[in-house]
């Protein structure tokens, strides 16, 4: 069986199957939201490379996982790995228990290799003041000039509760 092969590899075989990981990601972190990606490819690796058949092993922790990434990163994917390899090459998934330690040396940390951290507090209230920024409110003599041209819909007395009836 395939992972029980995996025990076998050498450090050599990992450090490719890593790197080949490592490629595909950067060119998927060029069109796909980073989120996304280390939501669903985060526990996923590459298992196996079969250059007779033209086909690479992507290793996925359980069924959602797998649904998710042939959902949203299933051309994607393909893309990346003609560009790496060739138009011919092909990439199926295989469903492992990713409790398993021998699959832990082919698993890359996304956090890391995308630089993905937490924000801290201060992080989020910029990123707060930013958003309101974008999106400055009126001022109030503005607003009292906008009832000469829209009428009743700027008016404070007339809210949607007394309008519908």
């Amino acid at each position: 069986m395939l992972l029980e092969a995996i025990a076998q590899y050498d450090t050599t075989k990992k450090e490719y199957l890593v790197s080949v990981r490592k490629q595909i990601l950067t060119i998927l972190a060029k069109t796909h939201d980073t989120r996304k990606m280390l939501s669903f490819l985060n526990k996923c690796c590459i298992i196996g490379i079969e250059d007779h058949h033209h086909l690479i092993y992507i290793g996925i922790p359980n069924d959602f996982v797998a649904l998710q990434v042939k959902k949203f990163f299933h051309d994607s994917i393909q893309q990346a790995i003609h560009e790496i390899f060739s138009e011919s090459y092909a990439y199926a998934t295989f469903i492992y228990d990713d409790t398993q330690p021998r699959t832990t040396d082919l698993v890359v940390d996304l956090k890391k290799f995308l630089d993905l951290r937490e924000l801290t507090p201060k992080e989020k209230d910029d990123k707060e003041q930013k958003a309101t920024k974008a999106h400055p409110q009126l001022d109030n003599a503005i607003k009292t000039s906008l009832t000469d041209h829209f009428g009743i819909l700027f008016e404070k007395q007339f809210t949607f509760d007394k309008l519908i009836v």
